[in-house]
């Protein structure tokens, strides 16, 4: 059972402002939740996307790369 008070009922009001068709209770907590989850999934795909992503630089930058650099720059 969920008590439609504090973030909920503020949860249910934004749900009704977006869904005017779903009826405030079961049917809009259940939208929510699933547009909540499908978020969180495309979320968790972006970020390991990006970890992928990042982690191929890996081999491009060697350690002491950085400190080879500045080693260059003038004092």
């Amino acid at each position: 059972m969920v008590t439609d008070t504090g973030p909920i009922a503020q949860a249910l009001d934004t749900a009704q402002l977006v869904w005017p068709e779903v009826p405030r209770g079961s049917a809009a907590i259940t939208k929510l939740v699933t547009v909540a989850s499908e978020q969180l999934k495309r979320d968790t795909q972006a970020r390991a996307a990006a970890v992928d992503g990042l982690t191929r630089f890996g081999d491009v930058y060697t350690d002491g790369y950085l400190a080879g650099l500045r080693e260059e720059w003038p004092a």
